[in-house]
């Protein structure tokens, strides 16, 4: 993978919740897209019967795919599986924004906690 992307991916991770770092659900299952800059960048989940794998897509301003990475949890060496880690960091760092996993977790632990305090 371009060091570039894997440049990329470590930034996303560090400003997903960043103000005006709007993730949004992509036309398939299992995937997000952010607009940004001249571009466009597409994280994906791939579910599979022999093991994991994330995707990562990125589109020029006119739509046109210009670099796309696919990583398994099947490492070949040491980068392939860092970028693996990260990338998976991302998605499910975008997966729990994006559906409000956490917000909704603490509404439940808050209501749980005034009904039933310990």
């Amino acid at each position: 993978m371009d060091e570039k992307v894997i440049l990329l991916i470590k930034k996303l991770i560090d400003t997903v919740d960043y103000p005006g770092i709007n993730w949004e659900e992509g036309s398939r299952t299992n995937q997000y897209t952010l607009n940004i800059g001249k571009g466009l960048v597409m994280i994906s989940y791939l579910p599979g019967g022999d093991g994991e794998c994330y995707e990562i897509d990125i589109l020029n301003e006119f739509g046109v795919a210009i670099e796309s990475a696919v990583v398994t949890d099947y490492y070949r060496d040491p980068l392939e599986e860092e970028v693996y880690g990260d990338l998976k960091n991302l998605y499910t760092l975008v997966d729990r924004k994006v559906r409000n996993i956490d917000g909704i977790i603490d509404s439940m632990l808050k209501e749980l906690d005034s009904k039933f305090p310990i």
